[in-house]
């Protein structure tokens, strides 16, 4: 992920682009982690849990149907 080209991802969430960020700006590792207040906390959190619930959906059969 530091190296230019390398890591040809569709997305990557807001977390990571910030923390990469600091990283390249020689920031320790241990002091990278950051939050905009907005897209951290709100947006990154669905994009995360959209493809597993589709991923899982399908593997709730009739007998372990939820009562």
């Amino acid at each position: 992920m530091t190296t230019p080209g390398s890591h040809n991802d569709t997305y990557a969430s807001t977390c990571h682009r910030m923390f990469f960020a600091n990283f390249v700006n020689k920031v320790p590792p241990e002091a990278c982690a950051d939050n905009d207040g907005h897209n951290t906390d709100a947006i990154d959190a669905l994009t995360l849990v959209i493809p597993a619930v589709v991923a899982t959906v399908t593997e709730i059969g009739p007998s372990d149907e939820v009562r």
